[in-house]
């Protein structure tokens, strides 16, 4: 194996060869996610929202 110069556009060219491997050996891959739409009062403060989707409400104050 001989050791080849890294440049920006070499790290380029080899992704773009992993990413062509990856869709010709694997078409069909999983992606999933959820998504919760919440109203709020504007009287209503200090709701904390964790990026996993639960709501914290030890803050929460109203107006």
């Amino acid at each position: 194996m001989q050791k080849v110069k890294r440049t920006k556009q070499n790290v380029f060219e080899y992704l773009y060869e992993a990413e062509k491997i990856l869709f010709e050996e694997m078409p069909l891959f999983p992606i999933h996610f959820y998504n919760q739409v919440n109203l709020q009062n504007p009287d209503v403060s200090g709701i904390v929202r964790h990026p996993v989707g639960y709501l914290e409400l030890k803050w929460a104050d109203k107006k």
